[in-house]
């Protein structure tokens, strides 16, 4: 089985490394020529959960990246996610793999319906970023800190083809199906935690303070905020028809933990103690999780009647303080949300 990830990052080489660990034959695509140049067939060290050592095809030529591709795996910021599709789909329709879905599946899905209008190839989404890694472009080196022992994946219109099923059971400890695409992008991890947090932290992240975000950062008054976004997201699954679980049982899920309180799951769980907060206000936390984590609830609650009074707060005050009159997010329209 041939794949080909899209993004040279963090999570593309954590993804890399673990496909290579289990046999697959991978290409990684990076528009960046310099990049693919100095990483195309060269080792790379992996440590912790992914240990060894490595090299794999590394491309600036997204054709070459693609040609005889079983399955597309997208590891970039949900940001560039249309502009990939659209790239993508010019060349070719096979499965495909969001990884960080934010909406992935819906924007891949608004493509491939107008070019392969009568296509049933997968199109698939996870409820958030398997793996906890960190990637050194410069020393060619990989630390895989953690890999979530369960992932929740679902496939538009409920359909995920048996070869990514067998794949994603070779991964991952536990592998959890849902029947909506929906489900997995409300439930997405990052936003409802990293936005409120980093909003709440914004003088310190402008001052480029080290500190933790999810213990140094957090509060009990957070914390409430953070249930006030997570009761949306439950009331827009709600008005869709699809499943949702709440921030905290999902959380736990992902590590196989019973912590009661996001607090205790925090301070308790080594992987949350060390996250680092944004080091500005372009960090991934902000620039990703703002427009495609948060913003889709607002837009998604006003397409269907339902309020976001939380969300809505975070969306307006933000795009205050960054001075931004025009940004990008999803567009959601009511007749595809019926389709998918």
């Amino acid at each position: 089985m041939k794949i080909s990830i899209i993004g040279a990052g963090n999570t593309g080489f954590a993804c890399a490394a673990h496909l290579v660990q289990k046999g697959y034959d991978v290409t990684v695509y990076t528009r960046d020529s310099e990049k693919a140049a100095y990483l195309d067939q060269k080792q790379i060290t992996s440590g912790q959960f992914c240990s060894g050592v490595f090299s794999v095809s590394v491309t600036a030529d997204l054709k070459a990246a693609l040609k005889g591709t079983d399955l597309i795996i997208v590891c970039t910021w949900a940001n560039a996610h249309h502009e990939i599709f659209e790239k993508v789909y010019a060349a070719v329709d096979c499965d495909v793999l969001i990884f960080n879905g934010n909406w992935g599946a819906y924007e891949a899905y608004q493509v491939r319906s107008r070019l392969y209008p009568e296509s049933t190839t997968c199109i698939a989404e996870a409820g958030g970023m398997p793996y906890v890694a960190s990637f050194s472009e410069k020393d060619r080196s990989l630390t895989v800190k953690g890999i979530k022992r369960t992932v929740t994946v679902a496939g538009v219109n409920g359909f995920l083809s048996d070869s990514l099923l067998v794949l994603l059971h070779s991964l991952y400890e536990d592998v959890h199906t849902t029947s909506s695409v929906l489900t997995t992008s409300l439930e997405a991890p990052n936003p409802i935690i990293h936005i409120p947090l980093s909003l709440f932290n914004l003088s310190r992240i402008e001052h480029h303070e080290s500190f933790s975000l999810l213990t140094e950062g957090f509060s009990e008054r957070a914390s409430e905020y953070i249930q006030g976004i997570d009761r949306e997201r439950a009331a827009l699954a709600d008005r869709l028809g699809v499943s949702y679980e709440g921030i905290t049982e999902q959380l736990n899920g992902f590590w196989g933990t019973s912590y009661p309180t996001l607090s205790e799951l925090f301070a308790g769980n080594p992987v949350y103690q060390n996250v680092k907060a944004p080091d500005s206000i372009h960090h991934r936390f902000i620039a990703e999780d703002l427009p495609y984590g948060i913003e889709p609830l607002v837009r998604l609650g006003s397409a269907v009647g339902v309020e976001t009074p939380y969300s809505k707060a975070l969306v307006d005050t933000f795009y205050l303080y960054l001075q931004k009159k025009e940004h990008q997010s999803v567009a959601f329209d009511t007749a595809l949300l019926k389709k998918i």
